[in-house]
């Protein structure tokens, strides 16, 4: 009959701060380096409009749910869905701004904010992570009411990336939808 051989004996569990100083990556990983002067965040585009994803600011894509619409609304209201129990509003910034319609409707449905303060919003890219410099000193033109809640314009590689307050602005539009 063979004969098993015992490997060693299990050991204590490590602290979480020793088990953490054990990783050594293998291969190309190598961390994020940054200058003081970007910074990292993720931003989404709409139509030819690049917006950023505000600090802190928890978001989801959600997989296109059914939508409710609601009689009297303006357009750019596309309606209400259900988000594990919240009502969360749908907005299309394409119409509203005026922006260029593409052939085919904006295939994601981005939720920016948690609870009862989130929002829904059409966009034509998924969210991605841009290396940032300094902000614009002067801003180009805007579409629409953008500019009044506008933070910051930052020049990426292959367009202008909007730090957009999204809670003013949104706000703004539900109490004057027309």
């Amino acid at each position: 009959m063979r004969e098993i051989q015992k490997k060693n004996p299990p050991t204590d569990p490590l602290l979480p701060s020793e088990a953490l100083s054990r990783f050594r990556p293998k291969g190309r990983m190598k961390p994020v380096q940054t200058s003081a002067e970007q910074q990292v965040r993720f931003g989404f585009q709409v139509g030819d409009l690049g917006l950023l994803i505000p600090l802190g600011m928890r978001s989801e894509l959600v997989e296109q749910s059914k939508i409710y619409p609601l009689p009297n609304m303006p357009a750019w209201f596309r309606g209400l869905f259900n988000l594990r129990g919240n009502l969360v509003p749908v907005f299309d910034l394409k119409t509203l701004l005026g922006l260029s319609q593409s052939e085919k409707e904006s295939a994601y449905l981005l939720v920016l904010g948690t609870g009862a303060a989130s929002i829904g919003l059409w966009v034509d890219t998924l969210p991605q992570a841009l290396e940032l410099g300094k902000p614009l000193q002067q801003f180009p033109p805007l579409p629409g009411q953008l500019g009044d809640y506008n933070r910051a314009v930052y020049g990426g590689e292959e367009m202008l990336w909007i730090d957009l307050d999204f809670d003013p602005f949104f706000r703004m539009l539900v109490e004057n939808p027309y």
